[in-house]
């Protein structure tokens, strides 16, 4: 079974908020981290009002291609193996179909052998 890592922001138009809540539109996933074993398949899946999203790796990825190239972009929701070690940073990119919302260079994943 892959490890599985969400994406979720705060619902738009949720009611009332207080002083201490988190604006709408704020993520509530993925973690700021996620530590996997080499060897083991991770996918991204989109939560509550996301239609659509875009996790992109710069420089390195953790996932590689049949033929061994780095993959750097996903949309998708298929499972995939981290075949690489190390710690990867990486970008979210969700959308409901109406509003954008993005993370940069924030969450990461370690890869441990």
């Amino acid at each position: 079974m892959p490890i599985q890592i969400n994406i979720r922001v705060r619902r738009l138009n949720a009611g009332p908020t207080g002083p201490d809540d988190p604006e709408d539109g704020t993520f509530e996933e993925p973690f700021p981290k996620v530590r996997v074993k080499k060897g083991k398949e991770v996918r991204w899946k989109k939560g509550g009002i996301i239609e659509a999203f875009k996790v992109t790796f710069q420089d390195s990825s953790p996932f590689e291609t049949e033929d061994g190239d780095p993959v750097f972009e996903i949309t998708d929701e298929e499972p995939r193996t981290a075949c690489v070690a190390g710690t990867f940073h990486y970008s979210v990119i969700a959308t409901d179909g109406t509003h954008i919302w993005d993370i940069s260079a924030c969450p990461e994943i370690g890869v441990d052998l």
